[in-house]
């Protein structure tokens, strides 16, 4: 009995003092992490890198130069596919969607017979040629700003975002019926109008818009190859063509994207998370993700502080990244790649030595 109340305390100090050991350890790398990332933000925040949403959150646009209410109602003119009710711009969008196993659903050499007549009748329609006066209009408004919520973090809503690829390829297709037609003139001017929607969305700082605009991008770039493979382009519309792909490839939306990946996505759940309590940190992680981690998180808030001084200054390292040509960064790439190489050829041949 006596050898079991020994066993008991002895248990008890080591118990007692594992756990002031883990609170002082707690406490220690609270303040040391904490320090360490004011360190950092007040770093950033002289270099002007923007640490809030307002700093970086597109400005307001008045209504009558915002392409981004014109657009929505374009969207919102194509029928859901769900929608019987005959509709040009519906039939035109299926007839493409059914081509969508194609590289290019827009190239109409792939389209059968019957989908290539019905096709040039809808280009045709009033309904299709209301539709594009409406984008050229929108095409023509210097700026874009669907007023995002930044607030809501990861769940913020991209509106019109998934619809604006296939309206960007319903505009090519339309540029390749009026080539096919010999009306090069008119099929430049649809693609033209397409590139400088495209390139709208360059005004939007989240990566994923970027990337919709590049695909956009290709799209109608795709469809230029192939007019001007058939057709002559006339001198003054190439000035037109070039002068507009020249905007598409400055590197600042990007930079800007890198922003509002920071502020609008990391930041958030960082600064939700370093405040939250155990409920509230379920909520940040949501129903997809493990719910372990919140425990985890909340007891081991000082690691995450840690962990948010490497997430700033790798979003740091990746923003300067934009500023350098694009052919530096190719060789860096291409030179960590060799080193990633290199260094699992070494340890796959440590392995073989070592099983030897």
């Amino acid at each position: 009995m006596r050898i079991l109340k020994k066993i008991m305390k002895w248990a008890g100090i080591v118990l007692g003092g594992l756990i002031i050991a883990v609170i002082v350890v707690h406490i220690i790398l609270d303040i040391v992490f904490g320090a360490e990332l004011r360190q950092t933000l007040r770093e950033l925040k002289a270099q002007g890198v923007p640490l809030t949403i307002a700093e970086f959150a597109p400005p307001s646009v008045p209504d009558a130069e915002n392409a981004a209410p014109l657009i929505k109602e374009a969207v919102e003119m194509i029928p859901a596919r769900t929608n019987s009710a005959p509709s040009a711009l519906k039939n035109l969008e299926d007839i493409v969607y059914a081509n969508s196993s194609n590289k290019f659903a827009s190239d109409i050499t792939g389209w059968t017979e019957a989908q290539r007549e019905e096709g040039a009748k809808l280009v045709q329609s009033e309904e299709v040629k209301a539709w594009y006066a409406l984008l050229e209009k929108a095409a023509r408004r210097p700026h874009f700003n669907n007023n995002l919520d930044w607030s809501q973090g990861p769940g913020m809503q991209l509106p019109n975002l998934g619809r604006y690829r296939a309206l960007v390829r319903i505009l090519a297709v339309k540029a390749t019926f009026e080539g096919q037609d010999g009306n090069t003139n008119q099929a430049l001017a649809t693609i033209l109008a397409g590139l400088k929607l495209s390139n709208k969305l360059s005004e939007e700082p989240t990566i994923i818009t970027q990337l919709v605009r590049v695909a956009c991008d290709l799209l109608l770039m795709e469809e230029l190859e192939r007019l001007a493979a058939a057709a002559d382009i006339p001198a003054a519309q190439t000035r037109e063509l070039i002068a507009e792909l020249a905007l598409h490839t400055d590197a600042t939306p990007w930079s800007k994207s890198m922003a509002g990946e920071r502020v609008g996505m990391g930041m958030w759940v960082y600064d939700r998370l370093m405040r939250a309590s155990l409920h509230e940190a379920c909520g940040v992680f949501g129903d997809e993700e493990p719910r372990i981690w919140a425990p985890i998180v909340v007891v081991f808030r000082p690691i995450l502080k840690k962990d948010f001084v490497i997430y700033l200054n790798l979003m740091s390292e990746q923003q300067r990244r934009f500023e350098l040509p694009y052919y530096q960064i190719a060789c860096l790439l291409a030179l960590y790649a060799t080193i990633v190489f290199c260094n699992r050829k070494t340890g796959f041949e440590q392995g073989k030595t070592a099983a030897v």
